[in-house]
C-alpha cells in the first residue's frame, strides 16, 4: 500500500538516528569520571563494538526490506472526520471582521443666539446697574481654535466693523482707577445676549497677544466655550477691517502707545503719557 511504503523511509530514519547516538554520551562520561582509567577504556571499547554491530543489523534489515531504495511520497492530506477537526481547522483559518468604525459623538450644539444688544460707551451705567450682582467667570485663549490663536490686534479691527467702538477703553479710567489697577484692561466690549445673558468680551494682555478673555454670568460656566463659539463664529470672517486706535499701556515697561489699525497696516507707537481727560485718542495720519 502506498501509505506502508511511505513510512518505511520514516521509519529507517528514525532508526539510523537513534543508532547515531553514542553510547558513551557526555552525561555517561561524567557519571564514570571516577572509575580508574583502565576501566573506562574497556567500557568505551564495549560499547563501540556493541553500537557498530546494531548498525550493521539495521542496515542489513534495511536493505532487505527496500526501504533506502524507496522514494519519498508527498504527504496525503487527512479529510477530516470528526466535527471538531473541523472546527479547529475553521479556526485556524479563521479572519477576525473588521472592527466596527469608531463612533465619535458630534459636539454639542452652539448656543443658540437669538439676539445681541451691543452696550455703547455711553449705555455703561445702565449696564453695571443691571448686572451689579452678577459674579463673572472667564476663560482666556486656552483653546487651538481660530478665535484663540488669531492676534488681538486683528480680532480688535474685525471687532470694530462687526460692533463698532469698543464700550470702554483705557482713556475711560480716572487717575485713581489707573492707581490702583493691578491689570489694565485695554478695551472692553459689553454685550446682553438673549435680553438675559451679561457678556464682556476684554483684551488684557496688549495687541501684541494672540486671542480675548470672554466673561459671562458664572451660572453659564459650563457653556462659556460653546457660548463664545456661537457669538463669535461670524468674526474671523469680517470684512473688511475696519481702522481705529486705543491707547496701550505696558505695565511692565511702564510705557504708553497708540495701537491701532490705519487701513493699510497695524501700528504700534510710544508716546508720552497721555491726558486721558481729553477721552479716546483720533487717528490721523501721523501713525503712517
Amino acid at each position: 500500500m502506498p501509505t506502508s511504503r511511505s513510512l518505511r523511509p520514516t521509519l529507517g530514519a528514525l532508526l539510523i538516528s537513534l543508532l547515531g547516538w553514542s553510547g558513551l554520551s557526555t552525561s555517561a562520561e561524567a557519571q564514570n569520571a571516577h572509575w580508574p582509567r583502565q576501566v573506562r577504556l574497556g567500557r568505551m571499547l564495549i560499547d563501540h563494538y556493541q553500537t557498530s554491530s546494531l548498525r550493521a543489523r539495521a542496515l542489513a534489515h534495511l536493505q532487505a526490506q527496500g526501504a533506502l531504495a524507496v522514494d519519498l511520497l508527498p504527504p496525503q492530506p487527512i479529510p477530516p472526520r470528526r466535527a471538531d477537526l473541523q472546527t479547529m481547522l475553521a479556526q485556524i483559518a479563521y479572519i477576525p471582521p473588521a472592527p466596527e468604525p469608531l463612533v465619535i459623538e458630534p459636539e454639542r450644539p452652539a448656543a443658540l443666539i437669538e439676539r445681541v444688544q451691543v452696550i455703547k460707551k455711553l449705555e455703561r451705567s445702565w449696564f453695571e446697574r443691571s448686572y451689579a450682582d452678577v459674579q463673572w467667570a472667564y476663560i482666556g485663549s486656552n483653546y487651538f481654535t481660530p478665535l484663540d490663536t488669531t492676534r488681538t490686534q486683528v480680532l480688535r479691527a474685525r471687532m470694530e466693523t462687526h460692533f463698532g467702538p469698543p464700550t470702554r477703553t483705557l482713556a475711560e479710567l480716572d487717575a485713581d482707577q489707573l492707581r490702583s489697577a493691578r491689570e489694565f484692561i485695554q478695551f472692553e466690549y459689553w454685550f446682553v445676549l438673549n435680553d438675559t445673558i451679561p457678556v464682556r468680551i476684554m483684551d488684557v494682555n496688549g495687541p501684541l497677544e494672540r486671542g480675548l478673555v470672554f466673561a459671562s454670568d458664572q451660572r453659564h460656566r459650563d457653556q462659556l466655550f460653546e457660548l463664545r463659539q456661537a457669538f463669535l463664529q461670524d468674526l474671523l470672517n469680517t470684512r473688511p477691517l475696519t481702522p481705529y486706535v486705543d491707547y496701550y499701556y505696558n505695565q511692565v515697561s511702564n510705557a504708553w502707545y497708540r495701537s491701532g489699525y490705519d487701513g493699510e497696516r497695524f501700528f504700534l507707537n510710544r508716546i508720552r503719557r497721555p491726558n486721558l481727560t481729553r477721552g479716546r485718542p483720533w487717528l490721523n495720519t501721523a501713525n503712517r
